[in-house]
């Protein structure tokens, strides 16, 4: 959410990813329908654009646990690019690496040193990341979208998903529908 900084205080908290709860998505979907304008806000759409403010700095408190690293050498933003272009398919670490041009020790070293955690790890969020995509955008089943990021096992992809956002595939689907 980007607010002019003469309209919204600073948010007490950094830039950051949070899932948006229902109420959020509402008063975005209210605002929306005011265009960019030089003129005041009606009171109305003032008043829609502070709870949104509020709102957006509160969530912003707690960041969504589904956040992936970015790399900061080109052989790292490298192999997360091919990672993430792989991910329905069965992926190895050994293939990422060799594409790079590192050893598979010298990349796995490069994952904990710039992202803090294993390549297997950032596969994992990449997967339940892709699948918050597809469980907002889509009506597939769990199953199907289960399968389409790369799980196999259905109970794994759930295993993994309620362990990164604290829901269910479905329970988090369900925060997205009115």
């Amino acid at each position: 959410m980007l607010f002019d900084p003469g309209f919204a205080p600073e948010p007490p908290a950094p830039l950051t990813v949070f899932d948006l709860s229902p109420l959020a998505r509402a008063l975005v979907s209210e605002c929306v329908a005011w265009p960019e304008a030089e003129e005041p806000l009606p009171p109305y759409a003032h008043s829609m654009f502070s709870a949104l403010a509020a709102v957006t700095w509160r969530l912003a408190q707690n960041p969504s646990p589904v956040t992936l690293p970015s790399g900061q050498s080109p052989e790292l933003r490298r192999a997360l690019a091919l990672t993430d272009a792989a991910l329905a398919e069965e992926v190895r670490f050994e293939d990422i690496a060799s594409d790079v041009g590192l050893a598979p020790r010298s990349l796995a070293r490069r994952f904990e040193d710039e992202c803090e955690m294993t390549w297997r790890a950032v596969l994992r969020r990449m997967r339940v990341l892709r699948a918050i995509e597809e469980l907002a955008a889509s009506d597939e089943s769990v199953t199907t979208i289960a399968h389409a990021v790369g799980y196999t096992s259905l109970s794994a992809f759930n295993a993994a998903f309620r362990d990164l956002t604290g829901r269910t595939p479905t329970q988090y689907r369900a925060t997205f529908r009115p």
